[in-house]
């Protein structure tokens, strides 16, 4: 069913059916787990591999995440985003330590993670932050003994799952995840709501927003596997096709606002939005969602310093992510880049 362009509304849910399949299915490597979520994953290995006394992080980042590492006992210990700082911060911490390298929004790392790794030595494990990745887990390279951590639920059109790719994992590991259950609250409530969203009709949006929220509420605290349905979906789900269509609505967007907004230009990897900084980002938004895109502030109650975190303290205030998913096409990113110049030029 189509609607018109009033009344077409452009981010939130990535539609079931979005999702650009295969010929045929491909499973996980041998070095990869799928847990239901990310927090899931991080917290099995605080048990594997810890448990860690300290965890360093980017300060901006989701803060869900400290706040999960607090709540198991752990100091935090932030790094500005693009800061070149993690092998003296390595240096100086003590203790079990956990180095939780950001792929900031699905892009390249951009920092030395062999000189990283080096730098921890045998004092704890470097696991790259790819969350905001669906294949992150097979695009991102790595130095032996660095993990590899993305969440396709985020970016396909899943129920759940965050895999872990970790050179380090062993029978025992798999045999002990397969024994864990799902999360199936939280996958029921997301699959429902990815549903309604399939339907592009205004009179599901408040039902379809219910159910989105019932799932990030659901997600549990402690460790859960990637659900059969879940993986079967994502075992079709083509990664080339994937990056492409993110790819060219990325570049569409970047050709339509170059010089009229600062951009966040990063490189490589697969974008998770389109984000830009801006000035009065709430009046902003609201503009945005009046027009029916419904861009994100991303993180705007990260953990930081003001002081010590510039960067982070500036992506707080000004970040808004644009989407870009596949769910639209390149004549879709033309109608959202209309509305945005609209938005910015009031």
């Amino acid at each position: 069913m189509q609607f018109p362009p009033t009344v077409r509304a452009f981010g939130g849910e990535i539609r079931l059916g979005a999702d650009a399949l295969l010929e045929k299915p491909r499973n996980l490597s041998k070095d990869c787990l799928a847990f239901s979520h990310a927090r899931a994953a991080l917290i099995w290995l605080n048990s594997r591999a810890g448990p860690f006394d300290c965890v360093m992080l980017s300060a901006y980042t989701c803060p869900s995440v400290p706040r999960m590492y607090s709540n198991l006992g752990c100091s935090l210990i932030f790094v500005d985003l693009f800061s070149d700082r993690w092998e003296e911060m390595i240096r100086r911490a003590t203790g079990r330590l956990l180095v939780l390298v950001p792929a900031f929004l699905g892009h390249d790392v951009g920092v030395d993670l062999l000189g990283i790794s080096k730098s921890l030595e045998n004092k704890g494990i470097v696991v790259v932050d790819a969350a905001q990745t669906a294949f992150g887990h097979e695009t991102i390279s790595v130095p032996e003994s660095v993990a590899v951590l993305s969440c396709p639920r985020k970016c396909v059109a899943v129920g759940d799952g965050a895999i872990l790719r970790w050179s380090e994992l062993t029978d025992v590991d798999h045999a002990a995840v397969a024994k864990m259950p799902w999360a199936t609250n939280a996958v029921a409530a997301k699959l429902a709501a990815r549903a309604l969203c399939a339907w592009r009709s205004p009179a599901v949006e408040p039902e379809m927003l219910r159910l989105n929220a019932e799932a990030e509420l659901a997600w549990p605290d402690y460790p859960h596997r990637m659900s059969d349905s879940g993986t079967w979906f994502f075992s079709w789900t083509d990664p080339v096709a994937h990056a492409r269509r993110r790819w060219e609505n990325w570049a569409t967007l970047s050709r339509g606002l170059a010089g009229r907004v600062e951009i966040v230009e990063r490189y490589g990897g697969t974008p998770y939005n389109f984000s830009i900084l801006v000035n009065q980002r709430d009046e902003i938004l609201k503009r945005l969602h009046s027009q029916r895109v419904f861009a994100t502030a991303l993180w705007p109650d990260s953990v930081h310093s003001g002081n010590e975190h510039p960067v982070a303290a500036d992506f707080t205030r000004r970040l808004i992510g644009l989407p870009i998913d596949q769910s639209y096409s390149v004549e879709d990113m033309d109608e959202i880049l209309a509305r945005v110049l609209g938005s910015l030029c009031q």
